[in-house]
């Protein structure tokens, strides 16, 4: 299977740079903060949803290998593993 890269632009509908950009500008004029702070904050909500992800496919499947979760990120197996092998031994 070929490895695919993350496509940042591209979402149904539109692109999700655009997207992006204008649900942090919302909250950051809703919470009286600077875009680029909410943006910081937005970014380690996905990073967490993508762990917590990651952790329950694990527990589900202890069998599913690293390739696979890199595929699915558009990374290296390697890569993969470096940054989220520890939630193996989490679950």
């Amino acid at each position: 299977m070929t490895r695919r890269r993350p496509q940042p632009y591209r979402v149904v509908g539109g692109e999700l740079h655009d997207y992006a950009r204008s649900v942090i500008v919302q909250l950051g004029k809703q919470e009286g903060d600077h875009w680029y702070r909410v943006g910081r904050d937005f970014k380690a909500a996905i990073d967490v949803a993508i762990r917590r992800d990651i952790r329950r496919r694990l527990a589900d499947n202890p069998g599913l290998t690293w390739k696979t979760i890199g595929d699915e990120l558009g990374v290296s197996a390697q890569a993969a593993h470096r940054k989220y092998g520890h939630l193996r031994d989490e679950v």
